[in-house]
């Protein structure tokens, strides 16, 4: 049988293959998606683990443009009260 000769192989498809698509390919686009610099993210996940990345893009809010962003000063009449 096929995973009896070769149990390297079994090994590699099972634990390290999945590891390098979280590593090259998942996390840089989620980090992409969101906003962030996707090779930064891809060398954080190379130091610590793809899961740990994950769970810290997970954490970490979309990044906006500023002019994206709405202005909040003119929906709260507090902050127009307190510009003056």
């Amino acid at each position: 049988m096929w995973g009896t000769r070769y149990p390297e192989m079994l090994i590699f498809l099972a634990l390290v293959l999945p590891y390098l698509v979280a590593t090259f390919g998942l996390v840089p686009y989620v980090a992409s998606v969101k906003g962030r610099s996707g090779f930064g993210w891809l060398l954080l996940a190379l130091l610590v683990t793809p899961l740990l990345a994950l769970i810290a893009l997970a954490a970490v809010p979309i990044k906006r443009d500023e002019e994206e962003a709405p202005d909040v000063s003119e929906e709260i009449p507090e902050f127009k009260w307190r510009k003056g």
